[in-house]
């Protein structure tokens, strides 16, 4: 087995890809320097590096829980979302959001940019700051999630209704609510950098009952 393969199996307990020698071979030809997956200092918590062209580098993602997010498909920009390709992905409501704006639809603009910022925002494309123009947000992390997250919709349906049940979350959403908020304030910039959350980005999933994850992040 190569050290990737070793270290995606043992280290990110992982499937490795089937045609991970495959597509190193590709990135070799196309002029990349293959790179060990321990390299991972300035790097998303999440990702595994292959290789690198100057500053661009190749990752492979390792994606905490697939089933967290559960997306539904748009008829705008389907070909991008269709068969469930981009589950858990905001840029492919950054797209839509895009294509509606320069139609003039501005309105369902706004409203797939605040879709789009309801998903991990270190998938987005654009800056955290233009997204949340778009979509008539405040530039403040912290305000645009809670706008946007669950308790403010109950809320306003409080306000309308008089009623504010909803069941409670359970510990391992909240850690996992709060693995997500650590890693949206990188990208808006409220935080440094990624290696600056490590720690407690490794200890939120550790409470999520997701110990390989944590143990995954921790070895950088």
């Amino acid at each position: 087995m190569t050290e990737t393969a070793v270290f995606l199996e043992e280290i990110a307990v992982s499937q490795t890809p089937q045609r991970l020698q495959g597509l190193m071979r590709v990135l070799e030809a196309r002029g990349g320097q293959s790179l060990s997956p321990s390299e991972r200092r300035g790097l998303h918590p999440l990702l595994v590096p292959l290789s690198a062209v100057g500053e661009d580098v190749t990752c492979l993602l390792r994606w905490p829980e697939p089933s967290q997010y559960k997306t539904s498909a748009m008829v705008a920009a389907e070909w991008y979302m269709r068969n469930g390709h981009f589950v858990g992905w905001a840029r492919p409501y950054e797209f839509a959001s895009d294509l509606f704006t320069q139609l003039g639809r501005n309105e369902e603009g706004r409203d797939m940019a605040r879709m789009a910022l309801r998903l991990p925002w270190w998938t987005l494309r654009a800056p955290f700051a233009s997204v949340a123009a778009t979509a008539a947000l405040p530039y403040d992390a912290d305000r645009v999630m809670y706008l946007l997250s669950e308790e403010a919709a109950a809320a306003a349906s409080a306000t309308v209704n008089r009623f504010n049940y909803r069941e409670p979350k359970t510990a391992k959403q909240i850690a996992l609510d709060r693995a997500t908020a650590l890693m949206n304030k990188v990208v808006a910039g409220d935080l440094p950098s990624y290696d600056s959350i490590r720690g407690p980005l490794a200890e939120a999933y550790a409470e999520a009952g997701l110990s390989d994850v944590a143990n995954f992040i921790q070895a950088a």
